[in-house]
């Protein structure tokens, strides 16, 4: 499910309005989540200019019984890994499972570089 250009901008003006956005370019990696490559201004406080944003499908799209609230899961799981290993994996720096903001799940992070 691919979302607007203006949806993402909410997205990003809600997280952090500081941020500048300079271009969104779909990914067609994702098989179930929506991804988008995200380039903003690199003078920002996360020192980044690309983010992934991930978007779950809706809630009515029919799933597989472990994809459902998949995403939810993925934070916790992604700082315990941080925690207590070395397996690099990128930071989640944002997420919303609230639907406020769109009415999907959604999850943002730094593109992780090996």
């Amino acid at each position: 499910m691919l979302i607007s250009n203006d949806d993402i901008k909410n997205i990003f003006k809600i997280f952090d309005s500081a941020l500048k956005l300079i271009k969104i370019e779909p990914l067609n990696s994702g098989l179930y989540n929506s991804v988008y490559k995200v380039i903003t201004d690199p003078v920002n406080r996360y020192n980044l200019d690309t983010f992934i944003l991930r978007i779950a499908p809706p809630d009515n799209v029919p799933k597989l019984f472990y994809e459902k609230n998949m995403m939810r899961s993925e934070p916790a799981i992604h700082k315990l890994i941080l925690e207590k290993t070395d397996v690099p994996v990128p930071k989640i720096i944002h997420y919303d499972f609230s639907g406020k903001i769109i009415n999907n799940a959604e999850k943002f992070c730094p593109v992780f570089k090996l």
